[in-house]
Protein backbone atom coordinates (compact mmCIF):
# COMPACT_ATOMS: atom_id res chain seq x y z
CA UNK A 1 0.00 0.00 0.00
CA UNK A 2 1.53 3.74 -0.71
CA UNK A 3 2.60 5.68 1.99
CA UNK A 4 -0.30 8.13 2.38
CA UNK A 5 -3.21 5.57 3.20
CA UNK A 6 -0.78 4.24 6.15
CA UNK A 7 0.34 7.39 7.19
CA UNK A 8 -3.97 8.70 7.52
CA UNK A 9 -4.33 4.56 9.31
CA UNK A 10 -2.21 5.17 11.56
CA UNK A 11 -3.23 8.83 12.56
CA UNK A 12 -6.62 7.56 12.89
CA UNK A 13 -5.44 5.14 14.97
CA UNK A 14 -4.03 7.87 17.44
CA UNK A 15 -6.73 10.29 16.85
CA UNK A 16 -9.18 7.47 18.62
CA UNK A 17 -6.65 6.15 21.28
CA UNK A 18 -4.71 9.25 22.28
CA UNK A 19 -2.64 7.14 24.58
CA UNK A 20 0.79 6.81 23.01
CA UNK A 21 1.98 3.75 24.68
CA UNK A 22 -0.79 1.87 23.25
CA UNK A 23 -1.81 3.70 19.63
CA UNK A 24 1.84 4.45 18.43
CA UNK A 25 2.06 0.20 18.70
CA UNK A 26 -1.23 -0.06 16.94
CA UNK A 27 -0.64 2.40 14.51
CA UNK A 28 2.90 0.06 13.36
CA UNK A 29 0.87 -2.99 13.52
CA UNK A 30 -2.15 -1.45 11.39
CA UNK A 31 1.26 -1.65 8.60
CA UNK A 32 1.09 -5.71 8.64
CA UNK A 33 -3.26 -5.61 8.45
CA UNK A 34 -3.52 -3.09 5.62
CA UNK A 35 -0.41 -4.73 3.89
CA UNK A 36 -2.33 -8.01 3.64
CA UNK A 37 -6.04 -6.50 1.97
CA UNK A 38 -5.29 -5.93 -1.50
CA UNK A 39 -3.30 -2.91 -2.43
CA UNK A 40 -0.92 -1.52 -5.27
CA UNK A 41 1.98 -0.09 -4.71
CA UNK A 42 5.71 1.03 -5.98
CA UNK A 43 8.16 -1.21 -6.76
CA UNK A 44 10.98 -0.98 -4.10
CA UNK A 45 13.62 0.84 -6.10
CA UNK A 46 16.70 3.94 -5.32
CA UNK A 47 16.66 5.46 -8.81
CA UNK A 48 15.21 8.73 -9.28
CA UNK A 49 11.90 8.09 -11.07
CA UNK A 50 10.79 5.77 -8.25
CA UNK A 51 12.34 7.40 -5.42
CA UNK A 52 10.46 10.88 -6.52
CA UNK A 53 7.42 9.02 -6.26
CA UNK A 54 7.91 7.66 -3.01
CA UNK A 55 8.99 10.96 -1.39
CA UNK A 56 6.11 12.50 -2.90
CA UNK A 57 3.31 9.70 -1.67
CA UNK A 58 5.07 10.35 1.97
CA UNK A 59 5.29 14.26 1.84
CA UNK A 60 1.56 14.30 1.05
CA UNK A 61 0.47 11.93 3.61
CA UNK A 62 2.28 13.87 6.16
CA UNK A 63 0.76 17.55 4.99
CA UNK A 64 -2.85 15.74 4.64
CA UNK A 65 -2.14 14.82 8.42
CA UNK A 66 -0.81 17.78 9.43
CA UNK A 67 -3.16 20.05 8.17
CA UNK A 68 -6.07 18.11 9.24
CA UNK A 69 -4.57 17.89 13.18
CA UNK A 70 -3.61 21.32 12.45
CA UNK A 71 -6.28 22.37 16.39
CA UNK A 72 -5.32 19.48 18.15
CA UNK A 73 -3.26 19.62 21.28
CA UNK A 74 -1.87 16.02 20.42
CA UNK A 75 -0.95 16.99 16.93
CA UNK A 76 2.83 15.64 17.72
CA UNK A 77 1.61 12.68 18.74
CA UNK A 78 -1.08 12.00 15.57
CA UNK A 79 1.71 12.65 13.42
CA UNK A 80 3.88 10.23 15.02
CA UNK A 81 0.91 7.91 14.41
CA UNK A 82 1.05 8.66 11.06
CA UNK A 83 5.13 7.88 10.71
CA UNK A 84 4.73 4.92 12.82
CA UNK A 85 2.66 2.77 10.80
CA UNK A 86 5.29 3.41 7.90
CA UNK A 87 8.40 2.11 9.94
CA UNK A 88 7.79 -1.38 8.19
CA UNK A 89 7.89 -0.30 4.95
CA UNK A 90 11.65 1.41 5.63
CA UNK A 91 12.49 -1.76 7.56
CA UNK A 92 11.69 -3.93 4.60
CA UNK A 93 13.53 -1.55 2.03
CA UNK A 94 16.89 -1.13 4.47
CA UNK A 95 16.59 -5.02 4.54
CA UNK A 96 15.95 -5.57 1.02
CA UNK A 97 16.94 -2.59 -1.06
CA UNK A 98 20.27 -1.37 1.13
CA UNK A 99 21.46 -4.48 2.97
CA UNK A 100 21.48 -2.97 6.22
CA UNK A 101 22.61 -6.24 8.01
CA UNK A 102 21.59 -5.18 11.44
CA UNK A 103 17.90 -5.42 9.74
CA UNK A 104 18.80 -8.94 8.98
CA UNK A 105 19.00 -10.47 12.74
CA UNK A 106 16.25 -12.02 14.73
CA UNK A 107 13.44 -10.78 15.52
CA UNK A 108 13.76 -8.20 12.74
CA UNK A 109 14.47 -10.79 10.08
CA UNK A 110 11.49 -12.51 11.20
CA UNK A 111 8.81 -9.12 11.31
CA UNK A 112 11.05 -8.22 7.55
CA UNK A 113 10.12 -11.63 6.13
CA UNK A 114 6.90 -11.69 7.33
CA UNK A 115 6.13 -8.21 6.19
CA UNK A 116 7.58 -8.97 2.64
CA UNK A 117 5.39 -12.50 2.60
CA UNK A 118 2.01 -10.79 3.24
CA UNK A 119 1.99 -8.33 0.56
CA UNK A 120 -1.47 -8.49 -1.32
CA UNK A 121 -0.51 -6.56 -4.05
CA UNK A 122 -3.17 -5.98 -7.11
CA UNK A 123 -3.54 -4.27 -10.04
CA UNK A 124 -3.32 -0.38 -9.88
CA UNK A 125 -6.99 0.10 -10.53
CA UNK A 126 -8.45 -2.11 -7.68
CA UNK A 127 -5.90 -1.23 -5.31
CA UNK A 128 -6.71 2.40 -6.09
CA UNK A 129 -10.19 1.70 -4.79
CA UNK A 130 -8.59 0.16 -1.47
CA UNK A 131 -6.37 2.63 -0.77
CA UNK A 132 -9.49 5.53 -1.54
CA UNK A 133 -11.97 4.22 0.80
CA UNK A 134 -8.89 3.72 3.52
CA UNK A 135 -7.76 7.86 3.17
CA UNK A 136 -11.75 8.69 3.30
CA UNK A 137 -12.43 6.39 6.39
CA UNK A 138 -8.87 7.76 7.73
CA UNK A 139 -9.99 11.47 7.08
CA UNK A 140 -13.05 11.02 8.55
CA UNK A 141 -12.09 9.94 11.90
CA UNK A 142 -9.08 12.62 12.18
CA UNK A 143 -11.95 15.39 11.25
CA UNK A 144 -14.35 14.27 13.32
Amino acid sequence: MLSTPHILIGSAIVKIIPNPLISLPLAFLSHFLFDFMPHWDFKIAFKPKPLLYALIDYAVGLTIVFWLSLTDTHQFIIILGGISATLPDFMMAGWKVLNIKLLNVFPLNVLNNFHHNIQNKVNIFWGSIVSIITILVSIYILVR
